[in-house]
């Protein structure tokens, strides 16, 4: 097992709770007391939308780690690890703020993808390695594109890592930093370095601008 030089902070980014839990440095076993949760709860709506909000999502794992800061948990940490909702995306602007909330994996509206007959799935496959599921953001960036004009997109672990690192509290200070985030009208907004749309490869755009053809025949 790798030791490191301090405690463990390990976070479990799920969609119905956010967990933080600090490990010790000899054994990385659970610290007594050094855990804190924040339970999370979706947004389920009609036409398959389940969502997270973001601002809610990233204040209720900082006030798990106020929490722990408090206890003096989050002395001497040396590691950071995490374990996350993989699938989730959030679309953003130009400036890397959020257009959309947390699309998480329970999230069907991206199933309807009508591609055309011409479109060879298999061919995708083998080029890509990833099937059109609605899990993948091969599905979710083209179904994303024909909604609107997004320029880039972000998981929730991309986002919620800049935020901690910038505003988790600096061990022994009981403060933090806010360099890379600022809160406008209530609103954490996080900006991060993204995955902009050309950036996804010739495929992704193909199946985007199918995406979009098909979209704009239905609302015609």
């Amino acid at each position: 097992m790798t030791k490191t030089d301090g405690r463990v902070l390990a976070l479990d980014l799920g969609t119905s709770s956010a967990r933080a839990l600090v490990l010790s440095a000899s054994d990385a076993s659970p610290v007594p007391g050094g855990l804190a949760r924040y339970k999370i709860s979706p947004n389920y709506a009609t036409g398959g939308s389940a969502t997270l909000d973001l601002h809610e999502y990233v204040e209720g794992l900082l006030g798990c780690l106020d929490e722990l800061q408090q206890n003096g948990h989050l002395d001497d940490i040396g590691a950071i690890v995490l374990s996350s909702q993989w699938h989730s995306i959030v679309a953003l602007d130009n400036n890397g703020s959020a257009l959309t909330p947390v699309i998480t994996w329970a999230d069907t509206r991206s199933v309807e993808l009508d591609l055309g007959s011409s479109f060879d799935e298999h061919a995708f496959h083998a080029r890509t390695g990833s099937w059109l599921h609605r899990l993948y953001w091969t599905r979710r960036i083209p179904w994303l594109l024909s909604e609107g004009s997004p320029a880039g997109f972000a998981g929730l672990p991309d986002l919620v890592l800049v935020v901690v690192g910038v505003q988790a509290p600096l061990a022994g200070t009981g403060r933090r930093t806010s360099a890379p985030t600022n809160r406008r009208r209530g609103r954490v907004e996080c900006r991060v370095r993204w995955v902009r749309r050309n950036d996804r490869g010739g495929d992704c755009r193909d199946v985007g601008r199918r995406t979009r053809r098909a979209s704009d025949r239905r609302r015609s």
